[in-house]
This record gives C-alpha cells, structure tokens and sequence, in this order.
C-alpha cells in the first residue's frame, strides 16, 4: 500500500512540473539572428512526439550574406581575368611600336647621288688620288666601253637613240632597283643597257652622316651608228 502511494506522488509531481513548462509565457523574439524551438508545441501521433520551430531566421540571413559573397568573388574573379588580358594587350602594343620603330631604324636612307656626302666608288678610286666624283664618273664610261656591244639587230634596223638609265647602289655596294626609259621601238636597245650595267662590280658603299646609305644615280646612254 505503501508503494502504490509513493508512485501515485511521483506521477502527480511530473504532471505538475510538465504543466508548468507548457505554460511558460511564450517570450517574442527580438533577435532576428535567434533561432526559436518551442518545446510546448509537441503533436503526439501514437508514441510519437515531433517538436517544431516557427523560425530560423538566422540560416535565412547567412543563406544571403554566402549569396553577395558569391557574388563580390564572381567579381573579383571577372577584375583578375581583365586585368592580365589587359596587360597582354598593352605588351603587344608596345611590341608592336617597338617593332616598328626597330624596321625603321634599320631602313637605309636613300640618298641622291649629288647630294650625298661619300659617293659610292669602284675599288680602284681608293688607291689613287683622283677626286672620288671623277673617278666614278670615268669608272663608269670604262665599264661601258669595255663591255658594249651594239646590237646585231639593231644595226640591220638602223635603230638609233638614247637610253635613260637608272638604278640605286645600296649601303652594301650592290646595284639594285636597275631601270630604263627610252623611246617606242627601242626595246633591244633598252635590254642592252641593262646587260651592260648589269655587269657592274661591287662598290664601296656611299655615306650620309657617317652613315652608309642607299645612293641612287642615273645617266643617259647613247646609242649611235656612225
């Protein structure tokens, strides 16, 4: 009988201390950073006891806050792909004037003939004392006469005239970008001179501003039967 009384006290004082937690005053929720979990909204099915929270304010919030973080990287991230294209396209740009100031600096100036400050000379000017536009000058009737030959057919035609020749001795001594003008029908006499000049030697560059340069030079050549 005693037993049965003790277990009846117990029972009462649990039944008691449970309805005094469900009847807590619930308190408003002021932080919105808090998270709630209400004990006294139990809903029993069977033995079951499912407890339930009105809000989690404070997940929402983060949810947010990782969302503009994501957000201010894919920035950031978009600024550092730029900012390394945008150096590439600035090196290429500088490469590029400096190419270009590079090809003009090794451009070699084309000088006329008569106002160069060196003329170009055959080798042999340089072992006399002759004045190096003479000796150009007479270089040049040598070559002509010593390897002139008047063309075959244009002895049979009688065909006369004077040839316009011009050509340029680059800053290596070479005879380069080697023209003509003559008048019509004159074609044969125009593939002579070019043979002729054609066989001209290497010279001694010219130089402008102690610097050997392009000179161009031209004369006209003569052809005449006697």
């Amino acid at each position: 009988m005693k037993k049965l009384t003790i277990l009846i006290a117990l029972f009462v004082a649990q039944q008691i201390i449970a309805q005094e937690h469900c009847t807590s005053p619930k308190e408003e929720i002021n932080n919105p950073n808090s998270i709630s979990l209400n004990k006294c909204e139990v809903e029993n099915e069977g033995n079951d006891a499912i407890e339930t929270s009105k809000e989690l304010p404070l997940r929402t919030r983060y949810l947010k806050r990782r969302k503009r973080s994501r957000k201010v990287d894919f920035v950031a991230s978009i600024i550092e792909i730029e900012k390394p294209v945008k150096n590439l396209e600035l090196a290429n740009i500088k490469k590029n004037i400096n190419n270009v100031v590079s090809n003009k600096a090794n451009e070699k100036v084309e000088v006329s003939f008569s106002e160069v400050d060196t003329l170009p000379a055959f080798s042999s000017c340089n072992e006399g004392n002759m004045d190096e536009e003479l000796c150009f000058n007479f270089g040049i009737q040598q070559h002509i006469s010593s390897n002139f030959n008047y063309p075959k057919e244009a002895l049979e035609n009688k065909i006369e005239g004077i040839v316009l020749v011009s050509f340029v001795i680059n800053s290596e001594g070479n005879v380069t970008e080697l023209e003509t003008i003559a008048p019509q029908n004159t074609e044969i006499l125009k593939k002579e001179a070019i043979r002729i000049v054609s066989l001209l030697p290497k010279f001694v560059p010219g130089k402008h501003n102690g610097k050997e340069v392009n000179v161009s030079y031209s004369f006209p050549m003569e052809f005449k039967i006697n």
